[in-house]
């Protein structure tokens, strides 16, 4: 199938070819590469692995695909699963539905690559004619997450989405899984008609039908508190809700219960901290993001500089578009580490493909290496900057253009005292390559944004590099 002549060739270019044979069950698997480092990254997939494992029938589920789906489930950030992406591929390729839809789950999630989604799309539009309820539940979900996260149009989709629901559950009402999907539909989204009794009683089904549903829990508690909390007992129930999926590790449960408690404030910072954590290992983005920040800003802990730098990295590495910006400053200004601003021009890179208004922070940093190369490409970002129009008056958009022409005629400054420095030093022949200092002290970057006119002491160029 398509999907797998794509993925081992990704597999195989990525590792060189390093091909493995597996036997499951009498069968031999050669064509899957091994791979050195899987890692299920991002939390989405964990929570569908461990939301099967809670409701769906062990005995109808061939083993090594249980045991592998079960690993993923109870996984954290940094655990490899190279066995278990073989045992998915191998009974993806065999037709299995449940293995289709986790392994979707991965490709949508685990990197934020054009291939991988178009990796995902394959095995969803695979499972369109499937009666498989876990699948066809979770097929649903993935389809509007993946029109959410590029902001497209999906009342097509939800329609679609919600026809095809409402016929699988008649046909099979006592499934967790259809009743929860459904009742999301309901609750959450868009484009789907506003049944506010209809959606509580499938929640309630779902849970009739497993009591273990983690993302029934905490929709239905969700759903609660938005709706009826000023009804008797409705805070608690929600809450006791809430706190049953988020023990059981439900990442979604977790950040809605960390957010709270952040909310509130106070002595329960400590709480969410601890709830951020906890998520944060499970790959959440958002979360190992917000527990940086609170480190950082002492907010339910004392200040630890070196400890948030760590949970901004792993956000940054979880593709979190906020953490992109925050790690490269860290690592740019040397906070809670030593500096290297080389090293955070990546970061600024990747942030600027999800935010392009953190754009300036790219060019200021190539002036802070100072280089002439560096300098060069900071020329160009403002000069492009300068370019660029701005028909509906952006705020930031004017201030933009402002400080581009300010570091515009900062750089050609720059640039052209190098050049002078360099005719004066080696008038005949051409010049070494300039060797920056190892360490840029904190501080460095702050200067230069004030301008280096107003260090009379300090050497120009000094004073940049």
């Amino acid at each position: 199938m398509l999907q797998n002549f794509v993925l081992f060739g990704v597999l195989a270019f990525a590792l060189a070819n390093n091909t493995y044979a597996n036997q499951l069950d009498g069968r031999w698997v050669e064509k899957y590469p091994e791979p050195s480092s899987i890692q299920i990254k991002p939390w989405y997939p964990l929570d569908i692995s461990k939301n099967y494992v809670a409701c769906a029938s062990k005995e109808e589920t061939p083993a090594e695909l249980w045991q592998a789906i079960s690993k993923i489930s109870n996984s954290h950030y940094l655990d490899e699963f190279s066995k278990e992406l073989r045992v998915l591929n191998f009974f993806s390729d065999s037709g299995n539905p449940v293995a289709k839809i986790i392994l979707a789950s991965i490709w949508m999630e685990a990197t934020t690559g054009e291939l991988d989604e178009t990796l995902s799309d394959f095995l969803i539009e695979e499972l369109d004619e499937t009666n498989d309820p876990f699948a066809l539940a979770y097929r649903s979900q993935l389809k509007l997450r993946r029109l959410s996260r590029h902001q497209l149009d999906h009342k097509a989709a939800a329609e679609e989405i919600y026809k095809k629901m409402s016929s699988a559950y008649e046909s099979n009402p006592k499934n967790t899984f259809l009743a929860q999907a459904l009742a999301h539909l309901y609750a959450f989204v868009e484009d789907v008609p506003i049944n506010e009794e209809r959606a509580f009683e499938l929640f309630e089904s779902s849970l009739n039908h497993c009591s273990n549903n983690a993302d029934t829990k905490q929709d239905l508690a969700k759903y609660l508190l938005a709706k009826r909390i000023t009804e008797t007992g409705v805070p608690d129930r929600a809450m006791a809700l809430m706190n049953s999926a988020s023990s059981s590790g439900n990442v979604r449960a977790l950040i809605t219960q960390a957010n709270r408690h952040y909310e509130e404030g106070g002595t329960f910072y400590s709480i969410a901290l601890s709830l951020y954590e906890k998520a944060a290992s499970k790959g959440s983005g958002f979360s190992a993001y917000s527990a940086g920040y609170m480190y950082r800003n002492g907010e339910g802990t004392p200040v630890n500089m070196a400890v948030g730098s760590q949970f901004h990295q792993m956000a940054a590495h979880l593709g979190d578009s906020e953490s992109l910006v925050a790690y490269a400053e860290i690592l740019r200004d040397g906070i809670g580490r030593q500096a290297d601003p080389l090293s955070s021009i990546k970061y600024f890179e990747a942030a600027l493909l999800s935010d392009d208004t953190v754009w300036l922070k790219l060019p200021r940093t190539y002036e802070l290496i100072g280089d002439k190369n560096s300098l060069e490409k900071a020329r160009n970002l403002y000069s492009d900057a300068l370019s660029k129009p701005n028909p509906d008056g952006e705020g930031w958009a004017i201030m933009a253009i402002a400080q581009a022409k300010a570091g515009l005629r900062r750089v050609n400054e720059k640039l052209a005292s190098l050049e002078s420095l360099s005719n004066k030093l080696f008038p005949t022949k051409a010049a070494p390559k300039i060797i920056l200092k190892e360490e840029i002290q904190f501080g460095d970057f702050y200067a230069l944004l004030i301008g280096n006119e107003n260090y009379n002491d300090l050497d120009r160029l000094d004073s940049a590099i």
